[in-house]
């Protein structure tokens, strides 16, 4: 008896790409800033909050990237953001298509590898998104705080499927106090804040500073 079988891979993939992809975690950072240059960014700051001293990470440690992109609609979140290896860019590319639509420049970005970099840097992680002449903005959150890097479940003998792990995605409408949150925070008028928590790896000196001199 012959039967249509799916492929459902486990959780534990995005560790197994993670590793594969990204080598440390300033490739991972500089990821992330790519995928702003894609966006038209003007400006991206990168924010080291709450460490020690000597670049301790401590509990309250977070990495913050913003920028001054396009940002992203509600759409390409669903259909693309959280659908890692789209086609689209390579669609795109394969016509010609391979430069940004308002500063002209030849994109970067092409595998989604940016979505893996976040998880490379923390494992609780929240996008805050305004695209441009939106009257929305678009709040995605992932929370793997509570998983192992192999996404064991509670018993510790089988593995979550990618399926089972949840993403909170929020639309809201752009009041006043939102407007001035975001501006407390340097992102006006549109573009896209990452905020990564629960840090992994190790920070020094030296890596926060050959991120920078490689991205300016």
């Amino acid at each position: 008896m012959a039967e249509i079988l799916r492929i459902q891979p486990y959780a534990r993939l995005l560790t197994m790409l993670g590793e594969q992809l990204i080598k440390n975690e300033r490739i991972a950072l500089i990821e992330l800033i790519k995928n702003s240059y894609d966006a038209d960014a003007t400006q991206v700051d990168v924010i080291f909050q709450d460490f020690g001293d000597n670049w301790e990470i401590t509990s309250d440690s977070r990495i913050i990237i913003e920028d001054t992109g396009t940002g992203m609609t509600e759409e390409v979140i669903k259909q693309h953001w959280l659908n890692p290896a789209t086609p689209i860019k390579k669609l795109d590319k394969d016509k010609g298509r391979n430069r940004t639509k308002i500063h002209n420049r030849i994109i970067q970005g092409e595998k989604g590898i940016g979505r893996f970099a976040m998880l490379k840097l923390g494992r609780k992680i929240t996008v805050i998104t305004r695209p441009i002449d939106g009257n929305q903005e678009f709040h995605v959150s992932y929370d793997l705080s509570q998983y192992t890097d192999d996404f064991l479940t509670d018993t510790g003998e089988e593995g979550l499927f990618l399926y089972d792990i949840d993403v909170l995605f929020e639309s809201r409408n752009i009041t006043p106090s939102i407007e001035q949150l975001n501006q407390d925070y340097g992102m006006v008028g549109h573009g896209t804040r990452i905020i990564i928590e629960d840090l992994k790896g190790v920070w020094s000196e030296n890596k926060v500073k050959f991120v920078y001199e490689h991205n300016n």
